[in-house]
């Protein structure tokens, strides 16, 4: 797994040259949460206060979006493992995450986006913290 990419990410079929095509997200339910640095490089005991938001309106969410743009940082998101973004690159997420709010088309989906947003910005304010995507 590497910060900012997928863990099968696009690099490695690039070398090979090949091109990796997108499956989508399907049944998985593709989750967001927030870690900090010491519990991705050491302490592995979530806090009793993790919030996650996403599932399937999520999945469709960016289905839908991916289906019609290409995304430089979301395009990597792995539907079966981790991606995780630092502060230093959650500022490019945070856009093309308020991009994906023309792709919504329900209320629920909009309200996932939202706390997914909210999410996002508590990464860019606090020091050592990373937003999480977590697949299926």
């Amino acid at each position: 797994m590497r910060i900012g990419a997928t863990r099968h990410g696009r690099l490695g079929d690039m070398d090979q040259g090949k091109r990796q095509t997108r499956r989508g997200f399907g049944g998985q339910s593709l989750m967001v949460e927030l870690m900090t640095e010491d519990h991705l490089v050491g302490d592995r005991t979530l806090p009793a206060q993790v919030r996650r938001v996403g599932g399937p309106e999520l999945n469709s969410l960016l289905n839908r979006a991916f289906s019609n743009v290409a995304f430089t940082h979301l395009g990597n998101l792995d539907a079966y493992g981790l991606t995780i973004f630092n502060e230093m690159q959650v500022a490019e997420v945070l856009i093309e995450l308020e991009l994906l709010r023309e792709f919504a088309k329900t209320e629920k989906e909009n309200q996932v986006l939202g706390e997914v947003i909210e999410l996002a910005a508590v990464t860019q304010r606090e020091h050592r913290t990373s937003l999480v995507f977590l697949g299926d």
